[in-house]
Parts: structure tokens; C-alpha cells; sequence
């Protein structure tokens, strides 16, 4: 079997972390919102945003309740939400 270098691209998203080159810059901890007494009440809010990388680059995407990534959800099984 034959092994290969893989070298990142200049521009690669990927599961929380935008690569530039040989930098990585990471995204913010998401608030947790947990159950309580067997319900999650919670609103989620789509909204439209322009985020603009400390290299100067422009990602037009969306974000719930204003953050990349969304609150983490924390429930049992049974819960309501």
C-alpha cells in the first residue's frame, strides 16, 4: 500500500474550523441550553450573516441564535422539546 502527503487546499471548511493555508482559525464554544423537569423550552432563531475571516475572507451563511456553531441541546430520552 502506498501512502500519500495530502496537502490542504488554500480554502477548506470543515467541521468547525476554516483552514487557511496552514492556519486554523476556531469557532466560538456554543451555549447549552439543557431540559428541565422533562422539557427543553427553547427558540431557535435562523438568521442571515456575513462573517468575515481574519484573513480578510467573506462567508455569507446562516446561524441559530446568532452563533456558529447553534446551542448544544442537552436532553433524556423522553423529554419534550
Amino acid at each position: 500500500m502506498m501512502l500519500r502527503k495530502f496537502q490542504f487546499p488554500q480554502k477548506l471548511f470543515c467541521f468547525g474550523l476554516v483552514f487557511l493555508g496552514s492556519s486554523a482559525q476556531a469557532l466560538n464554544v456554543p451555549e447549552s441550553e439543557y431540559s428541565t423537569d422533562g422539557l427543553l423550552d427553547i427558540v431557535l432563531t435562523i438568521e442571515r450573516t456575513v462573517l468575515v475571516t481574519v484573513s480578510g475572507f467573506t462567508l455569507h451563511t446562516r446561524t441559530l441564535n446568532g452563533s456558529i456553531p447553534g446551542p448544544t441541546l442537552h436532553v433524556r430520552a423522553g423529554d419534550r422539546i
